[in-house]
C-alpha cells in the first residue's frame, strides 16, 4: 500500500469519527432535555478537540505502519535496484572483458614486438658503432697514407716509379707479353745508348719507345692551391714543364735510331694531369706531335697498345697458318710413302694367295681321297674327320680412284 492510499484512509477515518461525535452530542442533549439547537460555534471546540485526538491517534498508528511499509518498500526497492545494478555491472564487466581482452592480447603482442625492435635497434646501434669506429680508424690510416703519398709524389724518382707501375699494368691488361712483344728498361734497339721505360716491338720489326717520367710537380701544387689565380699559374707552369720534357725526349735520339717507327710516346699516368695541361695550353698536343712525340694518358695508351696486341695476334695466326700448311704438305708426302708400301704388300699377298690355292688343289687331288677311304675303312666318327679346304678367291686391292698422287719413293729412313 502506497502513501497516497494511507492518507485517504486517514481522512475518511477522521470524517467518520467527527460524524459519530456529532450524533453522540445530539443524543446527549436530548436526554438532558436541552432543546437548544447545536450551532457550529458550539460544536467547533468539540470537533476541534476530537479531530486533533483522532488525527493524532490515526497518525500515530498510521505513521508507524507507513514507516514500516516505507522501510520494507525501500529495502525491497533497494534490494531490487542492487540486484539490477549487480546484474548490469556483471554484464558491463563481461562486455568490458570482451572488449579489453583483444586489447590486452594486442598490447602484449605489441610489447613483444617493441622488445624485439628494441633489441634489434640495440644490436644495429652496436654494429653501427663498430663500423663508425672502424671507418674512423680507416680514415685516419687513409689520411696518413695520403700524406705519405703526397710527400712521395713530390719526388721525381717516386713519380717515375709510379708511372712505370701504371705502364706495366696497362701492357698486362691489353695482353702484351714481356720479352716477346715488349721489354722494360733496356737499351734502345737501334743506334743509341738511351734506355726508354718501355720498348714495344711491332710485327714488322720496328719498335715504339715509351717514356713514363712526365713532370707532375706543378700539377700537385695546383691541386693544393685554394686561390684560383695561383692555381691557374701552376697549371700553366705544368703545361710548360710537359713541353720542356717533350723537347728533351725529342733530343735523345729515339726517333732516328733505325728501329724506331719515327714516333715516341710520353705517358702521363694521370688523365686529370693531362687534361689540366691541355686546358692550360690547347696547342700542347700539336706542338708535341710536331716534335714527333705523342703525349698519351692511360686511356689513349691502352687503345694504342691494344692495336699492337691485336696485330701480334694476327701475326701469330698467320704464322700458325703457314706452319699448318707445311705440316699438311709433310703429311701428304708421308701418306704417299705409306701407300707405296701398302701396294707392295698387296702384291706379296696376291702371290701368297696363288700359292695357297695351289696347295689346296694338290691336297684335294692327292691326299684327301686317300684320307676319305681311311675314314671309311676305320669307321672314323664324323666329328673327327678332316675338313675340306676352300681356296681363297678374294685378293686385296687398292683402287686406283682411292690412290692420291704418289711422290717419288725414297729409301731415306727419316722420311718414313
Amino acid at each position: 500500500m502506497d502513501t497516497s492510499t494511507l492518507l485517504i484512509l486517514l481522512v475518511l477515518g477522521v470524517v467518520l469519527g467527527a460524524g459519530g461525535v456529532m450524533v453522540g452530542l445530539t443524543l446527549a442533549r436530548r436526554g438532558r432535555g436541552d432543546q437548544s439547537p447545536l450551532t457550529a460555534e458550539a460544536l467547533r471546540p468539540v470537533l476541534d478537540e476530537l479531530t486533533r485526538g483522532a488525527i493524532n491517534e490515526a497518525l500515530g498508528t498510521s505513521g508507524m505502519q507507513l514507516s514500516e511499509q516505507l522501510r520494507s518498500a525501500t529495502e525491497e526497492r533497494l534490494r531490487t535496484q542492487q540486484e539490477a545494478t549487480e546484474a548490469q555491472s556483471r554484464a558491463a564487466q563481461d562486455v568490458m572483458r570482451q572488449l579489453v581482452e583483444p586489447l590486452t592480447k594486442g598490447v602484449e603482442k605489441l610489447d613483444t614486438q617493441v622488445r624485439a625492435l628494441e633489441q634489434a635497434r640495440a644490436d644495429a646501434y652496436g654494429r653501427l658503432h663498430e663500423q663508425v669506429t672502424a671507418t674512423a680508424v680507416t680514415l685516419e690510416a687513409l689520411q696518413t697514407a695520403t700524406g705519405h703519398l703526397d710527400r712521395a709524389m713530390r719526388s721525381n724518382q717516386v713519380r717515375g716509379q709510379w708511372g712505370e707501375l701504371q705502364l706495366q699494368r696497362i701492357v698486362e691488361l691489353v695482353g702484351l707479353k714481356e720479352h716477346v712483344s715488349y721489354e722494360q728498361q733496356v737499351q734502345q734497339v737501334g743506334t743509341g745508348t738511351g734506355r726508354p721505360d718501355l720498348t714495344v716491338h711491332l710485327t714488322d720489326g720496328k719498335v715504339l719507345y715509351i717514356d713514363a717520367k712526365a713532370p707532375m710537380a706543378a700539377f700537385l701544387r695546383a691541386i693544393e692551391e685554394d686561390d684560383r689565380d695561383r692555381q691557374r699559374e701552376h697549371l700553366a707552369q705544368h703545361a710548360k714543364d710537359l713541353l720542356l720534357h717533350v723537347r728533351a725526349i725529342a733530343e735523345r735520339g729515339y726517333l732516328d735510331d733505325g728501329a724506331s717507327i719515327g714516333m715516341v710516346a710520353l705517358f702521363v699516368p694521370n688523365e686529370a694531369a693531362l687534361a689540366a695541361a691541355l686546358d692550360a695550353d690547347p696547342e700542347l698536343l700539336s706542338r708535341a706531335l710536331a716534335l714527333r712525340v705523342a703525349i698519351t694518358g692511360p686511356t689513349s695508351l691502352a687503345m694504342m697498345l691494344t692495336n699492337v696486341s691485336a696485330s701480334w695476334r694476327q701475326q701469330n695466326l698467320a704464322d700458325n697458318a703457314e706452319r699448318i700448311v707445311g705440316e699438311v704438305l709433310e703429311l701428304h708426302k708421308r701418306l704417299g710413302i705409306f701407300v707405296d708400301h701398302l701396294a707392295k704388300l698387296g702384291k706379296h699377298l696376291t702371290s701368297s694367295v696363288g700359292a695357297f690355292n695351289a696347295a689346296v688343289a694338290s691336297f684335294e687331288r692327292r691326299l684327301l681321297p686317300s684320307a676319305r677311304r681311311v675314314e671309311q675303312l676305320a669307321a672314323v666318327p664324323d666329328d673327327a674327320r678332316l675338313d675340306d679346304l676352300v681356296e681363297v678367291e678374294t685378293v686385296p686391292t687398292l683402287g686406283a680412284s682411292a690412290q692420291p698422287p704418289l711422290p717419288a719413293v725414297t729409301d731415306d729412313p727419316a722420311a718414313e
